[in-house]
């Protein structure tokens, strides 16, 4: 009988900040709604308290909490990872073999980019490499580390990723 292997690849970019602004600039990118940024706007997009339309629920789903925090600083992320790498936590579901959840850490390093920096990335070559570097000990349970590379975009700034600017 076949295997099916299972690999979790996490893209690792390091530390994110997204502030207020940012979250009200992606609704106007992907819904084409401009609304006034504030946390109170942001609460009644949630709880579906605006007629947005025929969007509503999707705009409400596309902003729930549970996509819009983040891990502003190296702290905040090395709690998550402490908690998806304990034993806990990654012997939930077992493999056929008897063992638990396997991650793959694609890394990208922020280099070569220009301009204002508005979600914070970690800037430098090895900034993310080193940490999951030492995060993971080269303990093969922790899984392997890989890269992946994003293209520079031709305005050469943080937030455009890899396309001119709209």
């Amino acid at each position: 009988m076949g295997h099916v292997y299972i690999v979790h690849c996490i893209d690792t970019e390091g530390p994110l900040f997204e502030g207020l602004e940012a979250n009200f600039n992606r609704l106007k990118n992907i819904y084409g709604i401009d609304i006034e940024p504030s946390e109170e706007n942001l609460k009644a997009i949630r709880n579906k308290e605006l007629d947005l339309g025929d969007v509503t629920d999707a705009v409400a789903n596309t902003f729930d909490i549970s996509r819009t925090v983040f891990n502003e600083d190296w702290e905040q992320l090395e709690a998550m990872l402490d908690n998806i790498t304990s034993k806990g936590f990654s012997e939930k579901l077992m493999d056929s073999s008897g063992n638990g959840w396997k991650y793959n850490w694609f890394c990208l390093d922020h280099v070569g980019f220009t301009g204002e920096n508005p979600r914070r990335r970690d800037i430098g070559d090895h900034k993310v490499f080193d940490f999951y570097k030492k995060y993971t000990h080269n303990d093969e349970s922790l899984g392997s580390i890989q890269w992946h590379y994003h293209p520079l975009p031709i305005s050469g700034h943080f937030h455009n990723g890899g396309a001119p600017p709209l």
